[in-house]
C-alpha cells in the first residue's frame, strides 16, 4: 500500500460549538417598606439542557477490508435543573468521552467483525482541557 493510497483513505473531522444565551423576563423587587414593583431582568446563562461549549474531534480510516474510527467529545457544564435563582440551579459536570471502533470485513465469507469501545474519562492537565475550561467559564 502506497502512502498516497493510505492518505486518501483517512478523514479527520473537528467541530466546536460555543453557545451564549440570555434569558429575558420580569421580576418583582422591593422598593420601599414592602412596596413591590415589577422590573425587567436579563440573566446571561445557558438555557435548560444547554451546554455552553462542545468540542468534537474524529479520525476515520476506511480501507478495503479494515475500517477504524476514533471519536473524542468534550462538553462544558450543562444546566440540568433550573432553580428559583442562580444559587439553586443544578449543573451536570463537564465530561470527556472517547469512542473507538475497529471492523474487518472478510470478503470470501461475507462476514464482518466489529469491536467497539466507549469510555468516559477525565483530562486534568492537558492544554485542550484548559482551553475548553476557559472558554466555557466565560
Amino acid at each position: 500500500m502506497g502512502d498516497a493510497d493510505f492518505m486518501h483513505r483517512i478523514q479527520f473531522a473537528a467541530g466546536f460549538t460555543l453557545t451564549r444565551s440570555s434569558v429575558f423576563g420580569n421580576r418583582m423587587i422591593m422598593r420601599d417598606k414592602g412596596v413591590f414593583s415589577e422590573t425587567e431582568s436579563i440573566h446571561k446563562r445557558p438555557l435548560s439542557g444547554q451546554m455552553p461549549c462542545l468540542l468534537n474531534l474524529g479520525f476515520n480510516y476506511t480501507g478495503k477490508h479494515l475500517n477504524a474510527h476514533v471519536l473524542f467529545n468534550r462538553s462544558g457544564r450543562q444546566l440540568f435543573v433550573l432553580g428559583n435563582n442562580a444559587h439553586t440551579h443544578e449543573h451536570r459536570a463537564p465530561f470527556n468521552s472517547l469512542k473507538a471502533t475497529v471492523s474487518y470485513h472478510f470478503t470470501k465469507s461475507g462476514i464482518s467483525a466489529k469491536i467497539e469501545r466507549s469510555k468516559p474519562f477525565k483530562i486534568r492537565t492537558n492544554l485542550l482541557y484548559k482551553l475548553c475550561r476557559r472558554l466555557c467559564s466565560r
